[in-house]
């Protein structure tokens, strides 16, 4: 069993890149790749050779192209792990923002088609004993607070009519007076007369 000084030691002679790797990428000699010293010198963080044009192509387009192995120095940088892992993962919500603009409103393939009454009945049954976790609750909540289509605006008012306040949405209104969104929607569509002492209507 080693001791704590021989685990340091082999600490110490570690670097923390994966040149068999890095090879493989550049045609030149990995030292030319921009942060070769920094990640040499560093010996606690895993660092990663990332392809520059990985922001624009993943890396399954980058090998059909021809672009992934044997590349020259340039092309290539060494970026901490957790850096490479945030490059890709902005690439990937740059991609998604891209294909929903591809294929939204007269785009889509679905554009002026309208689902049948089987359908909708269909995707109800499946919702059906379904719970939904309390965080995609309130960000369904906040989607509708942010976008003025999907949200209608509440009033809030005494018995005798006078104005309240003023709420986003209905999930808000529901929040701040402490009662589900159901019962609030009921007031407001005229199917309940009133909520803790108030009338609510759509604005």
């Amino acid at each position: 069993m080693r001791g704590f000084t021989d685990f340091y030691y082999i600490r110490e002679k570690i670097v923390m890149i994966n040149e068999e790797n890095a090879k493989r990428y550049c045609k030149d000699d990995i030292s030319e790749i921009y942060g070769y010293q920094d990640a040499i010198a560093d010996k606690h963080n895993v660092w990663a050779c990332h392809h520059c044009l990985g922001l624009i192509y993943t890396k399954k387009e980058l090998i059909e192209k021809g672009l992934y192995y044997n590349q020259p120095a340039e092309m290539l940088m060494f970026v901490e792990k957790g850096i490479h892992e945030k490059l890709h993962w902005i690439t990937q919500d740059e991609r998604k923002r891209k294909i929903s603009e591809m294929y939204s409103g007269k785009n889509s393939p679905n554009y002026g088609k309208r689902r049948s009454k089987e359908s909708i009945e269909k995707m109800k049954s499946k919702k059906i004993g379904k719970k939904m976790y309390t965080r995609t609750k309130k960000k369904m909540s906040d989607s509708h607070i942010n976008n003025p289509k999907l949200s209608k605006r509440i009033g809030q008012y005494t018995l005798d009519g006078d104005f309240v306040c003023e709420y986003p949405s209905l999930s808000e209104a529901a929040r701040r007076i402490g009662v589900s969104v159901s019962i609030i929607s009921r007031v407001c569509a005229g199917n309940g007369k009133q909520c803790k002492g108030f009338i609510f209507a759509y604005i």
